[in-house]
C-alpha cells in the first residue's frame, strides 16, 4: 500500500510541475496612482478574456502568456496580497 502512495505522489509532481505561474515582484505605490501587476504563465493553453470591474481591469497578452491586473485611482482599501493562480474545471 505504501508503496503505491509514493508511486502516486511522484506521477502527480510530474504532472503539476509542467504548469508554471510567475508573479513578479511587489510593488509600493501611493494613494491616487495606478499598478500593473503581472503573471506570466506557461505549460497550458490560454484562453483570451478582458475583465474590467470598478477601477480593476484583467487583460492578458496571448503571445507572451501573461496576464495583467491593473488598478487605477489605488486607495488604503486597495492594499492587500494579490496573487495569480490557475484554475482547472472540466
Amino acid at each position: 500500500m505504501i508503496g503505491w502512495c509514493l508511486l502516486f505522489l511522484v506521477t502527480i509532481e510530474g504532472v503539476c510541475s509542467e504548469i508554471r505561474l510567475q508573479q513578479f515582484p511587489s510593488e509600493l505605490k501611493r494613494p491616487g496612482e495606478t499598478v500593473k501587476i503581472s503573471c506570466a504563465t506557461s505549460g497550458y493553453t490560454m484562453t483570451s478574456y478582458t475583465l474590467e470591474w470598478s477601477g480593476f481591469s484583467l487583460t492578458e497578452d496571448v503571445s507572451s502568456s501573461t496576464q495583467y491586473l491593473q488598478i487605477r485611482s489605488l486607495t488604503a482599501e486597495d492594499s492587500a496580497v494579490y496573487f495569480c493562480s490557475r484554475v482547472h474545471s472540466d
